[in-house]
């Protein structure tokens, strides 16, 4: 009878051990699932800091839209193409425009000189 007892805690001791295992190394996403449950993703988690689509600063006399650009952010860019600011980086599908007054800018970002009171502005916009 008391070997009986020892067998029959042992055994309960390896399942209660066999379950914790499972629970710690299959996470709640690999467990089999119902017919009925639903899956919901948030894809906002560890998302990080937001991007940003638009930037705008003062002009100043003689200096070009990139340089005053480059002063106060990261800038990627390539012949003077800019490519990427503060993180946010163009594709096929959308890129950085720049604006002097509400228009688009009539030649390239390290063309154009800027007035004291423009007011220049970049938008991150998409393709159409």
């Amino acid at each position: 009878m008391k070997r009986q007892s020892i067998l029959l805690t042992v055994l309960g001791i390896v399942i209660v051990g066999a379950g914790i295992w499972w629970f710690t190394n299959y996470p709640i996403s690999f467990r089999p699932q119902s017919a009925g449950d639903q899956a919901t993703v948030n894809e906002n988690v560890n998302a990080g800091p937001t991007l940003p689509t638009t930037i705008s600063y003062t002009g100043e006399d003689g200096a070009t839209v990139l340089e005053l650009l480059k002063r106060n952010h990261e800038v990627i860019e390539s012949s003077g193409f800019v490519e990427g600011i503060d993180g946010r980086v163009g594709s096929s599908n959308n890129y950085w425009l720049w604006y002097v007054n509400g228009q688009e800018g009539p030649v390239g970002a390290a063309e154009y000189k800027t007035k004291a009171g423009e007011t220049i502005e970049w938008r991150f916009v998409e393709t159409k």
